[in-house]
């Protein structure tokens, strides 16, 4: 069982080797951005490149949680209220978004970020009731098939959203291992689309659960 406390900015080195592993094969980003590179490495370089800008932001802002296991970050968790301020440009940029620039055109980056900002705009739309939306639930590959991530929603982040008054929780994901998942922890669809990367597509769900 994991012990639960709140992410700092310290955290970033681990929990972004954390977040690379995890998702290095996950269909956003693997089945839209591989092919784009001529080997693993390069695009593992990427994709951790990629995840450390939006984790910077959010670490400085603190809003995740990790599970501690043996001294070392087992899980974590992004999440925030809908009614936090928006990340601005120079936010981005402070937290390193100009080292993706020789990327704009290789990857065909705004055309990529434009289609995720489509997807997420299903978990984030305005509500009458306060709305957290969890951007990131990561297990490390070595603590997966522990029920960490489960217990990380039961026992960390719902009790959290509680103390917060929140009424709602929304996220979204991409395979349909993951909607089992969110299902048996008492999340439910609220949307599903198909994301449009060139000739390619990548399903997309967006869940809800209420509080």
């Amino acid at each position: 069982m994991a012990e639960y406390r709140k992410t700092t900015i310290e955290d970033l080195e681990e929990i972004a080797e954390l977040e690379t592993e995890a998702f290095f094969d996950y269909p956003l980003y693997w089945d839209v951005l591989r092919k784009k590179f001529k080997n693993d490495t390069e695009y593992r370089k990427f994709l951790k490149l990629i995840l450390t800008v939006e984790l910077t932001v959010d670490l400085k802002r603190g809003n995740g949680y990790v599970g501690m296991v043996n001294d070392e970050i087992a899980s974590v968790a992004l999440i925030h209220s809908l009614e936090d301020k928006q990340i601005g440009f120079f936010e981005l940029m402070e937290a390193g978004a100009i080292k993706l620039f020789p990327y704009v055109f290789k990857c065909k980056l705004w055309s990529y970020l434009k289609e995720l900002d489509r997807a997420e705009s299903k978990s984030v739309e305005p509500s009458k009731s306060p709305t957290w939306y969890l951007s990131i639930l990561a297990v490390n590959p070595k603590y997966q098939q522990r029920h960490l991530g489960s217990e990380m929603i039961q026992d960390c982040l719902l009790p959290m959203l509680r103390e917060h008054d929140a009424r709602r929780v929304t996220l979204m994901t991409n395979t349909k291992t993951n909607c089992y998942f969110y299902e048996k922890n008492g999340f439910a669809i609220s949307s599903h689309i198909r994301l449009n990367f060139g000739k390619g597509q990548v399903e997309n769900w967006s869940f809800q659960r209420l509080l």
